[in-house]
């Protein structure tokens, strides 16, 4: 056993040191060293074959293939080249989802309130049948589109004869108001047409029996006393909302449309009568912020003028009378001669609703006479110093 020993590590030794002195260090065992040894013989770094000509390797990422990968955020969607992901799925961005809302990374269906032009909309949460009408000044397809009725190129616009008033709103928009309060003889062409009564009120109004002005009716509409131009009184809520809506308008109320709540008399943001007469929250008066007792028909510009009354806000020709200038240009006596109806009432029970009415009349005061006053009538009352503007 001791001779077998020895004579294996001789021989061992031997090996070991004619293999290095073919020209290897002997770190690397006969076969696996790199580039040709003294012999000739080509040593390869890795016993694998290279892989044949043309194998591109693992399959590349597809929108198709039923994976999550690439940069999708979900599976074959999100990311820079897959299509939109439906709403639950995952998202890095809006751009990732079909509604265009990602929220906690994650995609949620389309609404009216998410500041995002998404779903059928025809601008940002308006229009396209699911969301309310759009304000002037805001794309559409159609006139169902537009708060107006009117889309033209595109665009919302206000009917004509209308004054276009703009807003504060974070997503912008305008709408319309009547540039003068109604004339008597605009509203005797609703007289003289008589609508139904059930299809023009609400049910708070049921109390109508007709709308006939209680006093100073019908007009003369002759050029002997014509006073058609002057601003209809004697009317009651009830009227003055249904004529609006039967001139295809409504009674001025909330800038979104509909009724503005009582406390907002006085908030740019929600209220179209106040905003409009107060040029977007600036003025006092619409005018201006100092007070002008000539400026507008109140009590004050009648102490040397005789006893006071309502002035005429339009000639025979239909012609504006450019008096008493409101918040905007075109538009005229939204303060004094007859205070108007405004669509905010504390109820809607009947007649004895108290609804609010804007900017005083001929018999008002200085502080009576301000865009923010606050003033109140009954639903049913029907006034010498009570008319009333329609918004769109």
């Amino acid at each position: 056993m001791k001779v077998r020993t020895v004579t294996l590590t001789l021989v061992t030794s031997a090996l070991l040191a004619l293999y290095s002195g073919c020209g290897n260090d002997g770190s690397n065992p006969p076969g696996i060293g790199a580039g040709n040894d003294a012999g000739g013989i080509v040593h390869h770094d890795s016993a694998i074959p290279d892989a044949p000509s043309g194998d591109t390797g693992p399959n590349p990422a597809t929108c198709t293939d039923h994976v999550k990968n690439g940069n999708e955020t979900d599976v074959d969607c999100g990311g820079s080249t897959c299509p939109p992901c439906a709403d639950t799925q995952h998202c890095a961005a809006p751009t990732d989802c079909k509604s265009g809302n990602c929220v906690a990374m994650t995609c949620v269906a389309a609404t009216c309130m998410d500041h995002i032009k998404n779903g059928k909309e025809t601008d940002i949460d308006c229009g396209g049948g699911d969301c309310t009408p759009c304000l002037v000044g805001k794309s559409c397809k159609g006139t169902a589109d537009c708060q107006s009725n009117i889309c033209t190129n595109g665009t919302c616009l206000c009917t004509g004869g209308m004054v276009t008033i703009p807003t504060a709103l974070t997503l912008g928009g305008s709408y319309c108001i009547d540039p003068t309060e109604v004339t008597k003889k605009e509203y005797n062409d609703f007289w003289v047409a008589n609508p139904n009564l059930g299809t023009n009120l609400p049910a708070s109004c049921s109390f109508k029996t007709s709308y006939t002005p209680s006093s100073d009716w019908p007009p003369t509409l002759t050029s002997s006393g014509y006073n058609g131009g002057d601003p209809v009184h004697y009317v009651d809520w009830c009227d003055a909302y249904a004529y609006c809506r039967w001139k295809g308008k409504r009674l001025c109320g909330a800038i979104a449309g509909g009724a503005v709540p009582q406390a907002s008399l006085a908030d740019r943001l929600q209220d179209a009568w106040y905003n409009a007469c107060s040029a977007l929250g600036a003025n006092a008066w619409p005018y201006g912020s100092s007070y002008n007792p000539n400026a507008f028909y109140g009590a004050d510009k009648f102490i040397d003028a005789g006893p006071p009354d309502i002035s005429p806000v339009r000639d025979m020709g239909s012609n504006i009378v450019t008096s008493c200038q409101g918040g905007a240009s075109g538009l005229y006596m939204m303060s004094g001669n007859v205070a108007e109806w405004e669509d905010s009432c504390d109820a809607s029970a009947g007649s004895s609703d108290n609804c609010l009415v804007r900017g005083g009349s001929y018999t008002s005061n200085m502080n009576q006479l301000r865009c923010d006053a606050m003033a109140a009538a009954t639903r049913g009352t029907r006034s010498a110093t009570l008319g009333f503007r329609c918004c769109l």
